[in-house]
């Protein structure tokens, strides 16, 4: 029941907001606080009783519409606790207009419908909802190059969810159930030309949102322009729901191998194109594309140890980024800028929390040991068999460390009387801190549900790549990068275009299988 009650809650509070602007912020606070405390009883229930699976109505699950808490609804209810407390706390002194309240209420409504969601069609409803969400809020501050870049993402998310919505509807006339659980069971084993139909439209609908390169090229834009707090957002939860709808999909479809060349070519091409960027906010917003490239790739591997990893690096992916954004758009704002230059060179007027967040947050994203993102690539090599895809697996986090380094003296104190708590202790820094204490503790977290990862003896490894990026950067490439990667991938035009390749290059993906 609880998973109804979350949405429920939001979208309740989103109309309270209309009634009481003035009270918008305390509305808010008080939504996520609650959230947290009914994710606190669902977590109880699922250690004691395993997945908790609720149908609306008390309809038969073929007909019914299936809110389904798992291992999935755990890590993401959580993360969404956390991210909803930290917006919360970092806007409370900031004077945001009351319908801003509304969109962000309705957004964490969609979002905890899209976790439990274990429908297609219901999927499609709520991933529709939150476009529109997302849409408003990037173009809220009402800026030209915002409101252009809310409707490139507008048009491109269209274009992808009308793609998902023809396989959906594919697939019902095939086998008239639109549950997951019912329809794995339906199409066990079956490789007919309906299935291949439908699995690629559905994939690529997905791929649109959720931050696959060549799909999703609305996002360097999205991330770049849009507020620290819409960033955050976007970049925490927005993307990470397509992302669990791809979990999802790949354990009832036949996509593993198109998840895993996507996962290689997403991975590779987000690390090249984040090394030869020079704002904070750019490479921030390229190295997601990375990072989306390693679940995809433990999706692709179809084991089981893979897919832990990769849905745990989507989570620790959410928790970092939405810390850099935070943090960086409080850095861009006292320094003036973005750039990598600029960040250093006036790095001494950012606040010293502001500063800590952003070394911590790009340590843990070049893949710093024992920080998240290392927990999940250590589950995730040791699910790969194949020396090629070690290869390519070396490759991403070589170039993660490279795109990263330069931006490291930021988060260098190098007044020794500054101390790291003689900022103001402000609800913003407060927002800091609540990020960083899941990113510090992340291993003993993880291991409380259950997952041992024995970190000691994988330190070899990823401790040599740190190294060689660090060189790397320093000896070669640190006078020779210097001008850009080509742009037009990412104008609209080219972007559809790539698109419907893109569905093309899935199709024969899946029917070659």
């Amino acid at each position: 029941m609880n998973q109804l009650l979350l949405p429920v809650l939001f979208f309740t509070t989103g109309s309270l907001v209309l009634l009481w602007p003035r009270y918008a912020r305390l509305i808010t606070l008080v939504a996520v606080l609650l959230s947290g405390a009914l994710v606190a009883v669902l977590t109880t229930h699922f250690f004691v009783y395993g997945p908790i699976s609720y149908t609306i109505g008390g309809w038969p699950d073929e007909i019914g519409i299936e809110l389904y808490f798992d291992t999935i609804g755990l890590y993401f209810s959580a993360l969404t606790v956390v991210l909803g407390l930290a917006v919360s706390l970092y806007l409370w002194s900031r004077h945001m207009q009351s319908h801003f309240y509304l969109l962000l209420n309705f957004f964490f409504g969609s979002i905890y419908t899209l976790i439990f969601a274990y429908d297609l069609f219901n999927i499609f409803v709520a991933m529709e909802f939150l476009t529109l969400l997302a849409f408003l809020l990037i173009g809220y501050p009402r800026r030209p190059y915002q409101i252009w870049t809310s409707l490139k993402y507008l048009i491109l998310s269209a274009i992808g969810m009308g793609l998902y919505l023809l396989g959906v509807a594919v697939l019902y006339y095939h086998t008239g159930a639109l549950n997951l659980g019912i329809i794995a069971e339906l199409i066990a084993g079956e490789y007919e030309m309906w299935v291949i139909v439908s699995s690629a439209l559905m994939v690529t609908g997905m791929a649109v949102r959720a931050g696959i390169f060549l799909f999703s090229m609305w996002l360097p834009d999205a991330y770049s322009f849009s507020s620290p707090v819409v960033a955050a957002l976007l970049a925490g939860l927005s993307t990470k729901m397509a992302g669990i709808i791809l979990i999802r999909l790949a354990a009832a479809f036949p996509i593993d191998f198109s998840l895993l060349i996507l996962g290689c070519i997403t991975g590779v091409l987000g690390g090249l194109y984040a090394i030869f960027s020079h704002d904070l906010r750019r490479i921030i917003s390229f190295s997601a594309f990375a990072q989306i490239g390693y679940l995809l790739i433990g999706l692709g591997g179809s084991r089981e140890a893979g897919i832990t990893g990769g849905m745990l690096h989507l989570v620790a992916h959410g928790l970092i980024t939405s810390l850099l954004f935070l943090a960086g758009g409080t850095a861009i704002a006292a320094v003036g800028g973005g750039s990598v230059s600029l960040l250093n060179a006036k790095r001494a007027v950012i606040s010293p929390l502001a500063r800590l967040s952003l070394l911590i947050g790009l340590l843990a994203l070049s893949g710093f040991p024992w920080l998240p993102p290392f927990v999940g690539r250590v589950l995730l090599s040791g699910s790969i068999e194949a020396g090629w895809l070690q290869a390519v697996v070396s490759l991403i986090s070589l170039t993660g460390v490279i795109a990263i380094v330069r931006l490291l003296p930021v988060g260098y104190i190098s007044d020794r009387n500054s101390s790291l708590f003689s900022c103001d202790l402000s609800l913003e820094s407060l927002s800091f801190v609540l990020l960083l204490l899941p990113i510090i503790f992340f291993v003993p977290l993880v291991r409380m549900t259950g997952i041992e990862i024995d970190l000691g003896i994988n330190l070899i490894k990823p401790s040599m790549i740190l190294i060689s990026g660090i060189l790397l950067w320093h000896l070669v490439l640190k006078e020779r990068i210097t001008g850009t990667l080509p742009k037009g991938i990412l104008q609209l035009e080219w972007a559809i275009i790539t698109l419907v390749a893109g569905f093309s290059i899935i199709y024969l993906m899946i029917a070659l299988l």
